[in-house]
C-alpha cells in the first residue's frame, strides 16, 4: 500500500488548494465585517445604557425630593 505525503497532495491538486485559500479569504473578510458590525452594536448599546442610567438617576432624585418635601410638610397637611 502506497501512502502519499500531504505536500504531494497539494502539488497534485492545485485547484483544491486555490479553493481552500479563497474560502479562507472569504471567511476572514466576513469575520472582519462582523467585527465592524459588532463594534457599531456595542456603541448603540453603550448609548442606550447611558440613557437608562440617566433616567434612573433622574427618578431617584425625584423620589428623594418627594420624600424631603413630605418631611417639610409641603405635600401633606400635618395639622390633622
Amino acid at each position: 500500500m502506497q501512502t502519499s505525503s500531504p505536500t504531494s497532495m497539494l502539488s497534485i491538486r492545485p485547484s483544491i488548494r486555490s479553493h481552500a485559500i479563497r474560502r479562507n479569504d472569504t471567511g476572514a473578510r466576513k469575520a472582519a465585517e462582523n467585527a465592524i458590525h459588532l463594534c457599531r452594536v456595542d456603541e448603540q448599546v453603550n448609548k442606550a445604557v447611558l440613557g437608562a442610567n440617566g433616567a434612573a438617576t433622574a427618578a431617584r432624585v425625584a423620589a428623594v425630593k418627594v420624600v424631603q418635601n413630605r418631611v417639610d410638610g409641603k405635600f401633606c397637611d400635618t395639622d390633622i
